[in-house]
């Protein structure tokens, strides 16, 4: 499956996370842990990244950056973080700290639930410039369909029922895990839809089900040539006016 195209803008604020191979470790101990803190102060220095905030795992690590067009020497932008709270530096460690501590106590809903499908994170004018300039590249990974009827698809081409593919708690579940990895590439629907769609589960769950879609996909060719044909398949669907998707119950 290709990778969604990246929006590159200068002086953009970014998200960035990666994982190990088949989810195995990255780090092993505090040394490895040295040397990819090393690492990051290289490539920051050298692309001239602000890096926000960071949290290194043992399988994984996330960023939150700013791609400076200037190339600031500073990588660590600890000022901007705690500008937000306070223009006192101590009273912004304090409100900061209390935020801190104020989220260790709850269940908090990660703020990337509220992007895009296009992974777009803003307010609606920044996404309506983003798509004004990437318009046309945001299209191509689009088809007008809707979630239920691209399961009602992938139902008909898999030879299962909708219902199937809506159930949850089935291990090796497939048509699911691919009905929901092309919703997310093809659909427009928001991921609380989605989840609601595929069993009532968490929006995390449906992100996380995707992407290992798309793992899949590049470990084994012949996985890739499954999805592929699956997709195809909505594509001719969708470019064949009159014809309608194949008859499935959808458990409605």
């Amino acid at each position: 499956m290709p990778r969604p195209h990246r929006i590159d803008i200068a002086n953009g604020v970014y998200h960035v996370t990666n994982r190990g191979v088949d989810r195995c470790d990255i780090v092993r101990d505090d040394k490895d842990r040295m040397n990819w803190f090393k690492r990051l102060d290289e490539s920051s220095q050298r692309h001239g990244w602000r890096v926000f905030a960071f949290a290194l795992m043992d399988n994984h690590f996330h960023l939150f950056l700013h791609m400076d067009a200037r190339h600031a020497p500073s990588w660590l932008d600890w000022p901007a973080v705690l500008a937000q709270s306070a223009r006192n530096v101590a009273q912004a460690r304090m409100a900061y700290r209390k935020f801190v501590m104020d989220g260790a106590d709850r269940t908090l809903v990660s703020p990337l639930c509220e992007a895009t499908d296009d992974g777009i994170l803003g307010s609606d004018d920044f996404v309506r410039s983003v798509r004004v300039t990437w318009g046309t590249t945001l299209e191509t990974q689009r088809v007008e369909i809707s979630a239920i009827e691209l399961t009602q698809i992938v139902a008909g081409t898999m030879n299962v029922s909708v219902d199937e593919i809506r159930q949850t708690g089935r291990r090796g579940n497939v048509p699911r895990e691919i009905a929901i990895c092309l919703c997310r590439e093809l659909c427009g629907e928001p991921l609380s839809e989605l989840a609601g769609l595929f069993g009532g589960v968490s929006r995390s769950s449906i992100t996380d089900m995707a992407g290992r879609c798309r793992e899949k996909c590049q470990r084994s060719p012949a996985f890739e040539k499954l999805v592929s044909q699956v997709r195809d398949a909505i594509t001719r669907q969708q470019g064949s006016p009159g014809e309608t998707a194949p008859s499935s119950s959808d458990g409605e």
